[in-house]
């Protein structure tokens, strides 16, 4: 085996393992299938069912999976709570949440929790600067949310929605999380073929080595 051979199987098998550190070596989600969980709403209601003017009470409890740990302890997603706030019917244009006139009671196990206007529109909505409101239970927590409508007969037709909390911010990471879990296999397999001819570079170097020392 000649210098240059050697040299050259070096030079590709480091260039090779490149792709492997990059993508290894983010923390990202685990696919579409985290990417779909992450984004289920907890609860769609329809607006209609406030006119009545009584209060709705709606109980869930917030996940403490393994799949949602990885969700929240990911950099770039994060712990972010969840938002209630209203839409049209089907569509993905918010409702000003002040023009719903609806009063939001939430508690868990200890009591009330602190309600926050939301800062932005959660993703894959808009229309509005007014949102919605956020909060921040626990993980594990039993939530439950007091809905009461001061103005019911003014209440437009839509949906009231409950669903974790992400901005539009995290779109471009969502993507490249997808690609990246989908290009993994392909990954893997261009690291072996590096680690190939890193081995053959380096036994080919010690035979040479071993030549010299003849």
């Amino acid at each position: 085996m000649t210098r240059e051979w050697i040299r050259l199987s070096r030079i590709i098998g480091l260039a090779l393992l490149l792709p492997g550190a990059c993508t290894f070596a983010t923390d990202s989600l685990n696919g579409d299938d985290d990417a779909a969980v992450a984004f289920t709403p907890v609860t769609r209601l329809s607006l209609e069912s406030l006119r009545a003017g009584a209060p709705v009470e709606l109980l869930f409890s917030v996940p403490d999976s393994v799949q949602w740990k990885r969700i929240r302890q990911d950099r770039r997603m994060g712990d972010n709570g969840y938002i209630v706030f209203g839409a049209s019917k089907g569509g993905r244009e918010l409702v000003p949440f002040n023009t719903l006139s609806l009063d939001v009671a939430v508690s868990d196990g200890r009591g009330p929790l602190s309600l926050q206007p939301a800062e932005g529109a959660p993703y894959g909505y808009g229309g509005t600067l007014d949102v919605g409101l956020r909060f921040h239970p626990l993980p594990g927590e039993e939530i439950q949310v007091r809905l009461t409508a001061r103005r019911p007969e003014l209440l437009p037709n839509g949906q009231l929605i409950i669903e974790p909390y992400w901005s539009g911010a995290v779109k471009d990471y969502l993507v490249g999380a997808s690609l990246d879990f989908d290009m993994r296999p392909i990954v893997i397999r261009i690291t072996q073929l590096a680690f190939v001819l890193l081995a053959v570079a380096i036994a080919g170097f010690l035979a040479e080595e071993n030549k010299l020392l003849r």
